[in-house]
């Protein structure tokens, strides 16, 4: 990151003129900043101080607790704001009543509570700017003395407390229309993730026993009905991997080029980046998959989500590529796969972010009936999955649109564009009717 795109958002607050008594200042002079520093590993455990790393910025149980020495001047306190130094520049606050310790990937902002509260809310407006102008950058790094110097406006402490209570209120408001929304799509998905199992298990619309073969994932399956290893049923499975950031020419070709991120349960036409053929001579583990080809996510926090090729591509390490099934249509393992993942998952090997891997994948043994009854599965899955799907994505629309509003509400108060004093209709009414009319 250079300093030349940090500059242009520390003077965001600059590109709106501030209200009547409002001053512009640094975050510098509202807070102290409290810097982390690396520590041993040999003391990493489930007893101790808490350990504040990057991934812990949002919130959340912490995992690693630290049981050795260590220096008060890196200790946080209930209420200090948390910004993630590398990546993607979160900010979040520490909320449990016991101190904490910060690894050298994390700053701490401690200042009066309406200061640190104010810091909390106004610093993702900046942050997310520097977060799009780095979008494309390999290493994103937030020093201590660029995030003292970010350029915060600040109303008078006449005013300060209500401005804070409004936001508190607006935002705890939006937060519970979130969460009922996310409570449905929960729902809805548990719904989808049932008819699935009992669909490729031979129990969709069924009510007597089933005595045939078994896995250990689906439990008796009807009469008739084999269960061969998942490499058994696929003519390759494959992975691929990642050209060297500096390899110019094998980027920006015409071969698409699969991520974990891509992998949204649904098929793939085109991806964020795409690779050349010089790629795939240079790179031995590359290859272009073909359509109908199905995608695993083997690592990190996508893994277990699924897509198919609507278009030849290649894939990165971390997608687990099947392809070449030739006992019925493609789409019945594609729902195989989905009903099985639970099981996958519960194999994962890891700390954080467990991983699988393709040994795991190939070695999953899975129910296979006869073409027949595997077409005849695929459509009724297919007719019966339709509504609960629209309804899903209606209520992952309707989330993303309200964490936007709740962006755009803090970042319109903390800029003094809304006058807090006068009557507002509350905000999570609006998006009551504004999601009704996403229908």
């Amino acid at each position: 990151m250079t300093w030349n795109w940090f500059e242009a958002a520390r003077g965001i607050s600059a590109s709106h003129s501030l209200p009547t008594g409002w001053r512009s200042g640094r975050v510098g002079d509202l807070a102290s900043l409290i810097s982390g520093m690396p520590y041993d590993s040999r003391y990493f455990g489930s007893s101790g101080t808490p350990l504040i790393r990057i991934r812990d910025v949002l919130g959340g149980s912490i995992e690693t607790r630290y049981d050795g020495p260590s220096l008060t001047a890196h200790r946080v306190r209930f209420g200090d704001v948390l910004i993630g130094m590398d990546g993607d520049f979160n900010v979040g606050r520490w909320t449990h009543e016991e101190e904490g310790l910060l690894n050298q990937r994390v700053l701490a902002l401690h200042g009066s509570r309406d200061a640190t509260a104010w810091l909390a809310y106004y610093l993702p407006v900046p942050l997310s700017i520097v977060n799009d102008l780095t979008y494309s950058t390999t290493v994103k790094h937030l020093s201590s003395a660029q995030a003292a110097a970010i350029r915060v406006p600040v109303p008078p402490e006449s005013q300060r407390r209500s401005v804070l209570d409004y936001l508190d209120h607006e935002t705890a408001e939006i937060d519970a229309f979130i969460t009922d929304l996310q409570e449905l799509r929960n729902r809805l998905n548990e719904e989808n993730a049932a008819r699935i199992h009992a669909g490729v298990t031979g129990r969709l619309g069924r009510s007597g026993e089933l005595f045939g073969e078994c896995t250990e994932w689906t439990g008796p399956l009807p009469q008739g009905w084999q269960t061969p290893r998942l490499s058994w049923v696929f003519r390759h499975i494959g992975s691929g991997t990642t050209p060297q950031a500096d390899d110019e020419e094998a980027f920006d070709g015409d071969i698409p080029w699969v991520v974990t991120g891509e992998l949204r349960e649904t098929h793939i036409t085109h991806t964020h980046r795409r690779i050349s053929p010089t790629a795939l001579r240079r790179y031995s583990a590359l290859e272009v998959f073909p359509r109908q080809t199905l995608l695993i996510a083997m690592y990190g926090a996508t893994v277990g989500r699924l897509g198919w090729l609507e278009t030849p591509a290649a894939v990165n390490q971390a997608v687990c590529a099947m392809s070449g099934y030739e006992y019925g249509d493609f789409k019945y393992m594609f729902y195989v796969l989905s009903a099985a993942r639970p099981h996958l998952l519960s194999r994962a090997v890891g700390g954080g972010q467990p991983n699988i891997n393709q040994e795991l994948i190939r070695s999953l043994r899975v129910p296979l009936p006869p073409r027949g009854t595997q077409d005849q599965i695929v459509n009724e899955l297919e007719r019966s999955l339709s509504d609960v799907r629209e309804m899903s994505a209606l209520a992952e629309r309707a989330i993303d649109f309200a964490r936007e509003r709740r962006s755009a509400l803090i970042s319109a108060v903390v800029t003094g564009q809304v006058d807090v004093g006068q009557k507002h209709r509350p905000v999570a009414e609006q998006l009551e009717d504004e999601v009704q009319q996403l229908s």
